[in-house]
């Protein structure tokens, strides 16, 4: 029981470090060089195009020039937070969706290892393996970063348990319906 308590701290005291981290980096004299400086220049480049999303300027890099050159679904997510009038509340609200994703992606660890593993995963190992995804310095950078990695990490953890969950589920379960609606879509659509 003090393995686990030990853990829990452990994990707690790494939440109020990466705290500790953003507030240092939203209060910082120029948010915009400090904030994610690990994502770099593409970094800078993301908040470019969000920032001229949310202003009305479309999918650009300069407010004029339409550009590509990032991911959409982290694109919308910037954007949307771009529209908060105040870039350190925007700084500090991507980066609470960065931890947010860090901590989902965890979680969502934890699930997937404890419902492939042979043996039961008690509390105490569960606090162990969230600690060390936790922990993982290089790991930790990548939902920190500005840029898409932490969401991308996010969904395929979610999808890997999705997966899971559908393989897991009885033998002899009838997969012919889901067949029969996807067969009946499909004709639609080429009928049209």
């Amino acid at each position: 029981m003090r393995a686990f308590a030990l853990l829990c701290a452990v994990a707690a005291a790494l939440l109020a470090l990466r705290g500790v981290d953003v507030f240092w980096r939203v209060t910082a004299p120029n948010p915009v060089t400090v904030a994610f400086s690990e994502g770099g220049d593409d970094a800078y480049y993301y908040f470019a195009v969000a920032r001229n999303v949310a202003q009305g300027h479309g999918i650009t890099i300069d407010g004029v020039h339409w550009t590509s050159g990032f991911q959409p679904l982290w694109g919308v997510v910037s954007s949307v937070l771009f529209l908060i009038p105040w870039e350190r509340a925007t700084f500090a609200a991507v980066y609470l969706a960065s931890i947010l994703c860090w901590v989902g992606s965890a979680l969502l660890l934890v699930r997937f290892v404890r419902r492939a593993s042979t043996v039961p995963v008690d509390s105490f190992m569960a606090a162990a393996i969230a600690v060390l995804f936790l922990c993982e310095r290089q790991l930790s950078l990548l939902f920190i970063n500005g840029m898409e990695t932490g969401l991308h990490c996010l969904l395929v953890l979610g999808l890997l348990t999705a997966f899971q969950d559908y393989f897991q589920q009885p033998a002899g379960r009838d997969d012919r319906r889901l067949l029969e609606i996807v067969d009946r879509k499909s004709t639609r659509l080429n009928s049209s």
